[in-house]
C-alpha cells in the first residue's frame, strides 16, 4: 500500500462551525488495545478507554432543510467518492448531571442529542436493556450534528463533532421526507479505518423517529458563529473537541475520530 501524503491524511470532508445532518447507522463495542499504556488524570485517576463506537451518514445541511435548496440531498463524501463517515467514540460512562458542575458522560450526551431531549436515568436504563447492552433501539434517528475545531496533542488542527443536537418536529418531518425513516437497508460503503470490523449484513428494521421537541416558527440556523480556538488536546490519542471541561469530575477518554 503506498504512503499516505500530509495533505491528504490532513484533510477533513467536514467544516469547522458547520452543521450536518446526520443519522446513526452504527454502534459497537472496539476492543481496547491491550499494549496500549495507562492513562491518568492529573489527580492521578485512571482514565477510562473510549471504546464504544458511533458511526453516522451525514448530509449537507442546505441540501435537506434549506427551503431554498433546489435538488437532491447531498450526501457528504471523501475525495475517493466514498462516504464519509462522521464517527465519535466515548467511554461506556452513561453519567449526568442535570446541575452542569459536572462533566457528563460523551455517550449520554449523544444519546440526548439522538432522541431531542434530556433522558432520565430510567430512560436511559430501558434503552441499554439489549443484548448487546448498547442503545439499538437509537439506530436510524437523525439529528444535527455542529462540527467544531479543536488541538491534538501534537498541536494540529483538527475537525471534530461538537454537540449532537435534537431535530424540531418540523425539521424531523421534512427529514424523514427526503431521506426516509428507520435504519438503511445496508451500511454505506466506506474505506476502513483504524482496526475497523467488516459489518455482516443489513440492519435490521425498527419503527419511525418520534418527534421529541416542541414546533416553532424560527426558520433554523445553517451554521454557527466561528469560534476563535478549538480547545486544546489534554493528551488523549485523537480526542474529540470537548474533553477538556475545566468543571471535569469523570475521568472519560471519550473522542471522536478525527480525519
Amino acid at each position: 500500500m503506498p504512503l499516505k501524503k500530509p495533505s491528504e491524511a490532513s484533510q477533513s470532508p467536514f467544516d469547522s462551525d458547520t452543521d450536518y445532518v446526520v443519522q446513526l447507522f452504527a454502534i459497537d463495542e472496539v476492543a481496547p488495545d491491550p499494549d496500549a499504556p495507562k492513562r491518568y488524570t492529573d489527580d492521578g485517576r485512571e482514565v477510562k478507554p473510549a471504546n464504544i463506537r458511533w458511526s453516522f451518514a451525514a448530509w449537507y445541511y442546505d441540501s435537506v432543510l434549506d427551503s431554498d435548496f433546489d435538488g437532491n440531498p447531498e450526501e457528504v463524501l471523501l475525495n475517493n467518492g466514498l462516504t464519509a463517515v462522521l464517527r465519535s467514540m466515548t467511554s461506556e460512562s452513561t453519567f449526568f448531571d442535570p446541575t452542569g458542575r459536572l462533566r457528563n458522560g460523551r455517550a449520554r450526551e449523544l444519546m440526548h442529542g439522538l432522541t431531542g431531549r434530556v433522558l432520565t436515568n430510567e430512560e436511559v436504563d430501558q434503552l441499554l436493556e439489549t443484548e448487546s447492552g448498547l442503545p439499538e433501539d437509537l439506530l436510524g434517528d437523525y439529528a444535527i450534528a455542529e462540527m467544531t475545531s479543536y488541538r491534538d496533542r501534537n498541536n494540529q488542527e483538527r475537525v471534530g463533532l461538537g454537540r449532537l443536537r435534537g431535530l424540531k418536529p418540523r425539521e424531523l418531518k421534512t427529514v424523514e421526507k427526503k431521506l426516509g425513516s428507520g435504519v438503511m437497508n445496508e451500511p454505506p460503503p466506506v474505506a476502513s479505518t483504524r482496526q475497523e470490523r467488516i459489518d455482516d449484513g443489513p440492519q435490521p428494521p425498527r419503527r419511525a423517529q418520534q418527534p421529541r421537541l416542541p414546533e416553532t416558527n424560527g426558520r433554523p440556523a445553517e451554521s454557527r458563529p466561528v469560534q476563535q480556538e478549538g480547545p486544546s488536546d489534554p493528551g488523549a490519542d485523537d480526542p474529540g473537541p470537548d474533553i477538556e471541561r475545566q468543571a471535569a469530575n469523570v475521568a472519560d477518554d471519550d473522542n471522536d475520530i478525527p480525519f
